[in-house]
Parts: structure tokens; sequence; C-alpha cells
């Protein structure tokens, strides 16, 4: 146990209670300018016990600040500066539960010149952070980080504008609960330019990222990380003009590369690339009627899936290697609005795919119809689609439709709302398959005397219909009560259950592809419940009270390995205002628990009650 009350300690509560105010600016030196300065600082008692720190009982100070200014001029170098320090306490009010310090400085130089830039920095001590699990709350990491960009334009005229853009962060983190660290870095430079000439708006760029990631094995049986490099390069250009009839016309070329290197144990290492070009033209003939028209080609469609899951943050060896496969699409679209309240749409889409050295086509032919209306005292929305799709290798016509509608009306002092969606349709991104989704809300609102209730429920199906288990779905309902300031409460209830990849983010929806473009050892399937209560009063001027409790278990299963995780918080604040001071308090608890890892639960506990005043030099 630790205790220290100095007399610099009296000096600064003192500072507290009277507060200092200065001139609006400052002159540092001749050109060098201060020109504006405020902080937020506060000291109080605190302890904090638990198995994943060491007990401790202190006089603690905390604060944050933003000095700004300039040198010479604004437009010349101006810059800002917020530090904070032992800003995320959960017993007090920034319901974090790390201790986190560190600052943000940034600054622009030759602002509102040809030749604008700008340098930012930011570093953080102890912050928090998130490993998710879809549809319920994030568990909890905690680590350091820092971020470096840098930025340049030159703005010429008559010349093509260019803007060059540099960054480079760095994390590493622990998730609590574990014995499990994992680290993120990143580099990615990307420049971009734009020009209009003889009536065309052109745009082109380029962007360079590296990364490396080292990402704690918590679903697996396996000690240490899984490592990923990953390096990626794309370029892009497009043009645009105008056409007669209110139309335009544009063109864009996409060229995506990558390779990575990924190793649990063993090497996988890999690389795709994929060219992508697209063409649409519209036009507007009629006040009522625009037809149009778009023309895509993708020279590797196996590259195009796997840019999309590396940019989730999936790992390399997910990911099937793909090759040998690549589309044509071309679709016509008349739009026609006989009524304000009614839209009717047709489409037509040819689509030519190669895969794994097979040929396969698809013509899709699709109406659309969108209603909106008054309907028995409110509000009515549809919007209805049919779909035929007929393959060249099979006679028979698949159907596909998509359904959905809102309504919401007021009865008698009573609001309610309902919305439905369901369709199911055939896919064309890697061959033909069948997807469906469903989902269904509703929600409805009343005041009674001085209360006033409101309550809503949510569920949500999606998935492919021919593929066993390849499917997610969630549930959610809420409802909360309030009295103006005088009280406030809410509770919440969610699960969740389906298919993932673990990323460096945590369990991420796959996006829905048949296989085997993901490995089946890499489906991680999830299923768990949370739910959520809160509270809060103002009975004086001033004051304020604020409780809140929140719970969180789910599961996880892969090929490999089952794992338990468990999550609970509770958190207390209070706090007075008497001028620019504000006297706080509170109490938190958290534990967090992950089977697969071994070691007992991380359980942290800690309470607060100190002084915070605000001030304002200049």
């Amino acid at each position: 146990m630790k205790k220290s009350f100095t007399i610099s300690s009296c000096i600064a509560v003192l500072a507290l209670v009277l507060g200092v105010h200065c001139v609006a600016q400052v002159s540092l030196t001749d050109n060098l300018k201060l020109s504006s300065a405020t902080a937020n600082l506060g000291t109080g008692y605190t302890g904090s016990y638990g198995n994943i720190i060491q007990s401790s009982h202190n006089i603690d100070w905390n604060g944050t600040g933003n000095l700004s200014g300039f040198y010479y001029e604004p437009n010349f170098l101006s810059f800002s500066f917020q530090p904070y320090y032992d800003q995320s306490r959960a017993n007090s009010n920034s319901q974090n539960i790390a201790s986190s310090s560190g600052f943000n400085l940034s600054s622009a130089i030759f602002g509102g010149s040809r030749f604008p830039g700008s340098i930012s920095y930011t570093k953080g001590f102890n912050s928090q952070g998130n490993f998710g699990v879809p549809g319920l709350p994030d568990f909890t990491t905690h680590g350091n980080s820092d971020a470096l960009t840098v930025g340049w334009s030159a703005l010429l005229p008559d010349l093509p504008s260019v803007t060059a853009q540099f960054q480079l962060t760095h994390s590493a983190y622990s998730i609590y609960g574990t014995n499990s660290d994992g680290t993120t870095a990143a580099k990615n430079f990307t420049v971009r330019s734009s020009y209009v000439w003889d009536g065309f708006n052109l745009n082109g760029g380029y962007s360079h990222s590296v990364s490396n990631s080292d990402v704690p094995l918590l679903l697996t049986d396996s000690e240490g990380t899984s490592t990923s490099d990953v390096s990626t390069d794309t370029w892009n250009f497009s043009a645009a003009h105008r056409l007669p009839l209110q139309g335009n016309l544009s063109t864009s070329f996409s060229r995506y590369s990558n390779n990575y290197d990924y190793f649990t144990g063993s090497t996988f290492n890999g690389d795709s690339s994929a060219d992508t070009f697209t063409t649409t033209a519209a036009l507007h003939p009629w006040s009522k009627v625009s037809v149009g028209g778009t023309v895509d080609f993708d020279d590797n469609l196996g590259g195009t899936v796997t840019q999309q899951i590396l940019a989730a943050g999936g790992n390399a060896e997910q990911i099937t290697p793909i090759s040998g496969s690549h589309s044509l699409s071309m679709i016509g679209v008349v739009d026609y609005t006989p009524l304000d309240s009614l839209s009717l749409s047709g489409e037509i889409q040819r689509r030519v795919q190669t895969w794994l050295g097979t040929n396969f086509g698809v013509t899709s032919y699709t109406g659309i119809a969108r209603f909106s209306h008054q309907l028995l005292g409110g509000g009515f929305s549809a919007n209805m689609s049919g779909t035929g799709n007929r393959e060249d290798n099979n006679p028979a016509t698949v159907f596909g439709f998509s359904d959905s509608a809102t309504y919401s009306r007021g009865i008698a002092g009573w609001n309610f709302g309902l919305g439905f969606g369901y369709s199911q349709n055939v896919q064309t991104l890697l061959v033909t398959y069948m997807t469906s989704t469903y989902n269904a809300s509703g929600t409805v609102q009343h005041r009674f005397g001085p209360l006033y209730w409101s309550a809503g429920a949510n569920t949500n199906r999606s998935g492919m219909t021919m593929q066993q288990g390849a499917s997610s779905a969630s549930n959610s309902y809420s409802t909360s009560l309030s009295a103006g300031k005088w009280f406030a409460a809410s509770a919440s209830y969610q699960e969740s259950n389906g298919i993932a990849i673990q990323t460096i983010a945590g369990l991420t929806p796959p996006p829905i592809i048949p296989n085997p473009v993901l490995n089946p050892e890499a489906i991680v399937l999830y299923g768990g419940h949370s739910y959520a209560f809160a509270a809060s009063t103002s009975p004086a001027r001033r004051f304020a009270f604020a409780a809140n409790y929140s719970r969180a278990s789910s599961n996880t299963k892969s090929d490999t390995l089952n794992s338990m995780l468990s999550f609970e918080q509770i958190g207390v604040t209070t706090h007075y205002q008497w001028r620019q001071m504000y006297f706080v308090g509170g109490y938190s608890r958290f534990l967090q628990a992950i089977s697969v890892s071994g070691v007992p639960a991380g359980n942290l506990n800690s309470f607060y009650i100190g002084v915070n005043r605000w001030f304002n030099w200049f």
C-alpha cells in the first residue's frame, strides 16, 4: 500500500479551487504565439486491487489539456497539443478500465497556400481496446500504441493536383484474462491526383501498404501467436464526362496485388492480383424516365475475394489459393416514376465467368417496385423485387426475390413502428449460389404522465441456403424509462450465433462466399448472449448519479478446440458541480475470462473520490 500527500499536492489543490485566467493571447517569442490554452485538472484518493494489477492506495493526479498556437501567422504554421494523464478510470467519468496517458500532436504547414501540409503524431500508454465477437459486446484489451501521419499537397493552377500521405502505426496489446499478447504494425503510402481537361474529370492514385501482425492463438491449443506479413499495392484511375440528355459517362480501372506470408509452426505464403475495369453510362431523357448501363470486367475473382478477407483482418492461411478465374458482366437498367409515391425499375444482367477451368454463364431479369404512402393513418413504405436467373448449362430458371416493408403510426398517444424484410437470391460472385436473409423489427413508445417509455426488438438471419452451417443469426431486445432529467433507466438483451474467422480485431463474419475460398479449418463457430442495465438520476441541480451493469458470455468452436468467453462489468459514478469545479466519485468492478487461456479470470476493482476543475487561461 502506498500513501502520499505532499506540499505540492496542497498547492495544486489550491490552484484547482482558485483558478488562473490570463490574457487572450500569449507571445512566447516575437513570432511564436499561443492562441488557446485550456485544461481539466483533478486530484483525489484512489484505490485499486485485483489479480491483474498490484493493489495500491494513493493520491491520484489526472488531467487533460488543449494547447494551440501558431508561428509567424496561422497560415504559416499552426499547431495543437492535447496531453492527457490518468484519464481512463471506470470509477470516475471516462468509463474505461485502464489508467491511460498519452498525447495528440497535430500541425498544419502553409495553410491556404499552393503547397499545404500537415504532420500529426499520437501516443497512448495503457490504452483500452476491443476483441470483437459478432452481435455481442466486445471483450477488452489494453496496451500501447502510436501513429505518425505526414501529408502534403501541390495545388498549382492549370496543373493536376497532387496529394500524398505517409502513415506509420504500431500497437502492442494484451487481452485481460489470458497470457496472450499481440502486436500490429503498418506502413502506408498514398498519392492521389485529379485534373479537369476538356470537360473530363480525371482522377488517379497509387497506394502501397505493408502490415505485420502477431495475433494470439486464442482458439487453438497452440501457444504463442500467428504471424502474418502482408504487402499490398493498389493503382486506380477514373474519368467522367457529361453526356446529352442530362447524362454522364464514367470509366475506371483498378489494379490490386499483394503477397503474404503466414507462420504458425509452418510457413504459408502466396500472392494474388486482380484487375477490374468498369464503365457506366446514364441518361435522363424524360422527367420520369432514366436509363443506364454498366460493363464490368474482373480478371481474377479469386484475387478479389482474397482482398476482401485480408482487408477484414483475416490471415492468409485462412484462404484457399485461387487462380484461373475471371468475370464479365453487363447490366442494363430502366427507371420509371409514374407517381411521387411509386417508382418502377427493370434490369437485365448478363454475367460470364471462368472458374477453375470451367465456364459459367447466367442471365438475370429483375423487376423492382418501390412504394410509399399514408395508410390507415400511418406511414407505409415497401420495396419489392423479383429476379429470374437462367444458367447456360441449366435449362431451368431459378427465381429469387426480395421484399421489405415498414409501417409506423400513432394511436391514442402510443407510437408503433414495424419493419420486415426477407430475400432469397442467387449471387453470382464465384459462380452461382443461393443466399437468404431475414430481418424483422418493432418499436413502441408511450408517455405515462411524466414518464416516457420505449421498447424495441430486432431479429436477423443470413446465410447460404445450400451450404449447411454457413449462416448467422442475432436477436436483440431493449427497453427504457425516463422522467426528464430526474430519472432514466434502460435494459437490453442480445443473443448471437454463426460463423466467423479470427482477425486482429477479434472474430469477424467472413464474406458470404461458398467454399473452397475459405479453408474449413479457418471457420470458427460462435454463440453467446449478453444483457445490460443502466440507471441515472439528477435529483438536484448540478448533481448526477449513474450506475450500470453488463454481462456477456459466449462459446467458440473450431476444428481443434472449444473455448468459453465471459465478461462482467459494474460501474457507479457520481458528480457535483460547483462553479467550475466537479466533485466526483465512483466504483468499478471488471471481470473477464477466456477458458482456453488456462489462467484465472482477469479481475480488477477500483474506487475514486476527488475533485476536478476546468481552466480556460486564454
